[in-house]
């Protein structure tokens, strides 16, 4: 007799553990026994009877037939089906037959998972199982629907009393996200996977309702627009994905109401272009932030585009940008620091002079690494510095204890700190686009070299009276800072000390901050 509340769950899929917030554990499917002695069962127009024999010996005595009434996963490289499992028993799963198809997972003796795979027939079973009274308690860790040919609307009225803190709905087909789908989960929700289905009405606003959500995963859909100016309000979003869409623009202040969002993946979309303040998020108090824009077809960056974070990685590989204006890049080094990193190999720079204010300074061209130039025939930007130093001095500034990477050139660097494949490499001689998760470029892969171009050392422009000690052309000033005149104006008159104390020395010539004066 099967005793309710014991399954039997095999050891965690790596696949499934793959960017999961936290460890978990798949199981293997259970065969339905019946508590009855003897069970006529109906397969393919045949009659099986079955005893009350332990399950072990059942199974060597059953037709296939019968054992083919085991539901099968879908998908089984994501539920890979290990052949040691154990047995877990816990108090809060029912029966495995009061809600089959899906099955009830214990993870230990007090946490368990829903699972429902690909025998789920429909929303309205899903909703129906749900519902069930049989289920000991209301609170379980995680739901999962995967690998289904369910296509309903995502809606509050499709789940029951149950509070999950995890759900994942990967590989199935649903097409719409509603107004007010998750309210129900409104206190628990703090992981949402909804990759891999068809995804194109995706209401925003619904999102806004899970304050205490920290992942949210929508790549690989069909989410070709998503609203700006401070509609998506997550104060507890850590991680966003929305690679492998069909996004085309990036509006203002999209992210601005993100205050602790350290990864947020964009790669694989159609965006062409990056206005002002797309990144701006003004209360960022994360650690880090990695921004992942690769394999898309942006070609001009506003300036002002991210401000707020600090500590940024920003992966701009496989694109169509043609140059790097200082106007655009040197705020954001100076807002990340000189420890962050810009990835931005792989697209078609026509390198000329505009580029010497990175090979002049090694703390820039640190920041930004080695990249080729298709027009002087895929040399390293490093060729370029024979031709600045004629009007630019050399600068060696590089912090005391920062590496030297990223590391030296090939046609694939990795991408650091996201979880989206690297981006292939561009065909030899072969024009790509970059469409459906497409991902490529318009002129021929480079030819790695291990030899260094020689660089000749011109005399740096020693100014008399110079101060600065990086350019070696400016003279300190003390300034005083945006913060500080604030709090001048607004504490007045108590404000003026704090406006005098916060003042900091910059270089009128590099601009180079130097901290407080």
């Amino acid at each position: 007799m099967m005793i309710p509340g014991t399954i039997q769950a095999r050891s965690p899929s790596p696949a499934l553990r793959h960017g999961l917030a936290s460890d978990v554990q798949d199981q293997r499917t259970l065969r339905h026994i019946s508590p009855r002695s003897h069970t006529h069962i109906h397969t393919h127009g045949h009659t099986h009877t079955r005893d009350a024999r332990s399950p072990s010996a059942l199974r060597h005595s059953l037709t296939p037939d019968v054992q083919e009434y085991r539901p099968l996963r879908h998908k089984p490289s994501r539920f890979h089906d290990h052949t040691h499992h154990h047995t877990t028993t816990c108090g809060v799963c029912p029966a495995a037959y009061d809600i089959s198809p899906c099955v009830c997972v214990c993870l230990n003796a007090t946490v368990a998972e829903i699972t429902c795979g690909s025998t789920l027939s429909s929303c309205t079973q899903l909703t129906d199982i749900l519902n069930l009274s049989a289920f000991p308690t209301n609170y379980y860790l995680r739901l999962i629907v995967d690998g289904t040919a369910l296509d309903c609307k995502l809606e509050e009225d499709l789940w029951g009393p149950l509070r999950f803190q995890e759900i994942f709905l990967t590989s199935n087909q649903f097409e719409t996200l509603d107004n007010h789908a998750f309210t129900p989960y409104s206190s628990t929700l703090k992981l949402l996977n909804l990759e891999m289905n068809q995804l194109a009405n995706v209401f925003f606003s619904t999102l806004n309702e899970l304050p205490h959500l920290e992942m949210l995963r929508l790549s690989y859909n069909q989410i070709d627009f998503i609203p700006g100016f401070r509609n998506l309000i997550m104060p507890s979003l850590k991680t966003l994905r929305l690679s492998h869409n069909k996004l085309t623009q990036i509006g203002q202040y999209t992210f601005a109401e993100l205050p602790v969002v350290e990864s947020l993946d964009l790669s694989y979309n159609l965006i062409s272009g990056l206005p002002a303040d797309a990144f701006s998020i003004p209360d960022h108090y994360a650690p880090s932030f990695l921004l992942n824009l690769s394999c898309n077809v942006i070609s001009n960056i506003e300036e002002g585009v991210l401000s707020g974070p600090r500590s940024c990685t920003i992966d701009l590989q496989h694109n169509q940008l043609s140059t790097l204006k200082e106007s655009v890049f040197r705020p954001i080094i100076d807002s990340c620091g000189s420890a962050s990193r810009l990835w931005v190999a792989d697209n078609p720079f026509e390198c000329d002079e505009r580029l010497c204010w990175i090979v002049t300074n090694n703390t820039v061209s640190q920041v930004f690494g080695s990249f080729r130039c298709p027009n002087l025939d895929n040399e390293p930007v490093d060729v370029l510095i024979p031709q600045c130093t004629a009007t630019h001095s050399l600068i060696n500034l590089s912090p005391a204890g920062v590496p030297d990477y990223p590391p030296p050139y090939s046609p694939n660097p990795p991408p650091v700190g996201f979880d989206s494949p690297p981006p292939p490499g561009p065909q030899q001689g072969k024009a790509t686009v970059v469409q459906g998760g497409e991902c490529g470029t318009s002129y021929a892969t480079p030819t790695v070299v291990t030899a260094q171009p020689q660089v000749i050392a011109a005399a740096p422009i020693v100014i008399l009276n110079a101060t600065c000690p990086a350019c070696r052309a400016g003279i300190l000033q003390s300034e005083f800072t945006a913060c500080g005149i604030c709090l001048g104006i607004c504490c007045f008159p108590i404000g003026l000390i704090c406006c005098f104390l916060m003042k900091e020395r910059r270089c009128s010539n590099c601009r180079l901050s130097y901290g407080s004066a």
